[in-house]
């Protein structure tokens, strides 16, 4: 260790016990004389060496300037300063008197804790602003006095005042007397009694008023004596209008659920009455007061209507969906009927809060729909008598139907076999009166009339009898081209000996049919018969087979001379022939019509004088069934 110049015993022992740095320099820096050094150095490595070394560079001009101070003017000096390791000091600087060289008296305090002490309050003290300047309400600091210390931005602009106009007043001088007397007893009370206080107050402003909730706490010191008051301000102005706005709405609402005629209540989660309407008394005798709270199990209700009540309740309050249930209710006198309609109400997320139930007596319509029932059945019960007479009247007229069938086809055999019987007894007559005369010859050809007349005889009973056959055929599945080619190439002789051109189309897509081949045989023979003898002149006739949704067609064309429509009403008409001079028995088309019905089909004619006529038949397909 330096000596120390002009060293004395007790000035050795106070400087090596003082907390401080204590060290002596020259007029230049260099150290002369130090008590203690950083923990990292050792005092020999100190001594001798400028205190230039151990300052951060911007500390150099102070220090240097510190030094001139003491030296040269003699002054003492003062500085903060940062050491190379971080730390802070506070050098003191005094020249020492009577030193053979100029000597100055550096003490040196480590003021590291305070700096940090004093940053961590700055820092605290910048976040309490940004925090109260992003706080959407009004935040003050009052003193014990209740003087504002601090007001944010949202209080100035509630006043209506900058800050330097607020700080350092009581609210009074500021504020309406009116609003500051509304929370100014809870801001003293807290100041008093050390305890939070919260008031709802309502500020006045241009445009309306604001709501405010303000809570008053209370800031100690160390020994428990309150300094300050932090006011914190709650804007509850949109909270107060959608109260507000709601009160209107549950007041709308009660007016119209009272003005309906049907029964409205709203039941919460635990099924207990949260509102009835005024409807409900004079339903059920009871007051909507005694609905109130309680749930329909605390009601004189059946039971068993309790239990469904309460079963479709809770899967609206499960499911989310609403339900419908009807009921009987007995009140005095009579049995009443009600539907009830559950309707789920959400709250915000989306949950079922509440059940609105509106419940209508349908008492009146249900005794109508008994009444309507009633009426119902004895209208029926009318219109089976009259079905039954009708029925009745229906047989009677088929039968006089069959009667006069039967009369006009008697007629019509009478008609179509008088001629041939006549000729047959002329035959015979003049036969007889050859014979006795000897002419073998003339004999001869009236016995070959007498056969043929016999043989249209028998042809008129045979078409007579297969007209008025009732019993459907017997069939077997066949190929209904097959059968029309075959009807076709039996035909063809004959058609051709009466100069008609025979023209055969067969869809290879039509399939088989059940049906009786004979009688199918039989239409398409009739057919094309009746359209050879339509005319003697040259002509055509085109037979088709066809696919047409789910029927098999069959067709048959002439360029004839065609059908008047008068005629083509009366076509399949029994007897009805326009050829009856030509031998025509008017039973062709008949017995057609009649073989078609039998396979569940139909036939229609089209024709236009002129142009030819077409026969259309349609059969059902067999795997269309």
């Amino acid at each position: 260790m330096g000596e120390l110049p002009n060293s004395q015993l007790l000035w050795q022992s106070i400087v090596a016990h003082s907390p401080d740095t204590i060290m002596l320099t020259d007029a230049t820096g260099c150290i002369l004389y130090i008590n203690r050094v950083l923990p990292s150095l050792k005092i020999h490595d100190v001594v001798g060496h400028s205190a230039f070394e151990f300052l951060s560079v911007a500390n150099h001009d102070r220090f240097h300037q510190a030094l001139r101070n003491a030296c040269g003017l003699g002054q003492v000096d003062q500085f903060e300063h940062r050491a190379i390791d971080g730390s802070w000091w506070i050098a003191r600087l005094a020249p020492l008197p009577d030193q053979p060289v100029p000597t100055v008296l550096i003490v040196s305090t480590d003021i590291t804790r305070w700096k940090r002490a004093d940053e961590m309050l700055r820092e605290g003290a910048e976040r309490f602003r940004l925090a109260t300047e992003c706080y959407p309400g009004p935040v003050m600091i009052y003193d014990a006095q209740g003087r504002v210390q601090f007001a944010n931005t949202r209080a100035e602009q509630m006043i209506r005042r900058t800050r330097d106009e607020i700080v350092g007043k009581r609210d009074e001088e500021i504020l309406p007397r009116q609003f500051t007397d509304s929370y100014r007893p809870y801001l003293l009370r807290a100041i008093e009694t050390g305890d939070s206080q919260t008031v709802e107050v309502a500020a006045p402003r241009r445009k309306g008023g604001v709501h405010l909730v303000i809570n008053f706490v209370p800031l100690a010191n160390l020994h428990g004596q309150v300094q300050e008051v932090l006011a914190v301000g709650h804007d509850i102005t949109r909270q107060k209008e959608v109260e507000r706005e709601l009160r209107c709405r549950e007041r709308e609402f009660r007016s119209l659920a009272d003005s309906m005629p049907d029964v409205v209540a709203r039941f919460d989660r635990e099924l207990r009455h949260l509102f009835v309407n005024r409807q409900v008394e004079p339903r059920t005798g009871f007051t909507p007061q005694s609905f109130l709270g309680k749930s329909n199990r605390e009601l004189p209700m059946p039971p068993d209507l309790v239990a469904k009540w309460d079963e479709s309740m809770r899967q609206v309050l499960d499911s989310g969906r609403p339900a419908q249930i009807g009921f009987q209710f007995a009140v005095p006198r009579q049995v009443r009927h009600f539907e009830s309609r559950i309707i789920p109400e959400r709250n915000d997320s989306g949950s079922v809060e509440t059940i609105l139930v509106i419940t209508r007596d349908v008492t009146d319509r249900c005794l109508a729909e008994q009444e309507l029932q009633r009426y119902r059945e004895h209208l029926e019960q009318l219109v089976q008598s009259r079905t039954r007479a009708l029925e009745a009247s229906q047989d009677m007229l088929r039968a006089a139907e069959r009667l006069a069938s039967l009369g006009t086809l008697a007629a019509g055999i009478a008609h179509e076999i008088n001629n041939p019987v006549g000729t047959i007894l002329l035959a015979a007559e003049m036969a007889r009166v050859a014979q006795a005369d000897g002419d073998d010859a003339v004999v001869a050809r009236c016995l070959d009339g007498i056969a043929g007349d016999a043989q249209r005889c028998a042809r008129i009973v045979k078409n007579v009898l297969g007209f008025a056959r009732q019993s459907p055929t017997e069939k077997h599945l066949q190929s209904l081209n097959e059968v029309v080619e075959r009807a076709a190439e039996r035909m063809r002789g004959y058609l051709t000996s009466h100069d008609v051109t025979l023209h055969v189309a067969l869809d290879p897509a039509v399939g088989d049919l059940p049906m009786n081949a004979t009688a199918i045989d039989q239409v398409m023979g009739n057919l094309l018969q009746n359209a050879a003898e339509s005319r003697t002149e040259p002509m055509n006739i085109t037979v088709t087979t066809g696919v047409q949704d789910d029927h098999y067609t069959v067709a048959v064309a002439d360029d004839g001379p065609g059908i008047p429509a008068d005629v083509q009403a009366h076509v399949f008409d029994p007897f009805y022939t326009t050829r009856r001079a030509g031998g025509g028995t008017g039973l062709g088309l008949s017995i057609v019509h009649g073989n078609i019905k039998d396979h569940q089909g139909r036939v229609r004619v089209d024709s236009a004088p002129g142009v030819g006529t077409i026969f259309r038949i349609e059969l059902p397909r067999h795997d269309a069934k």
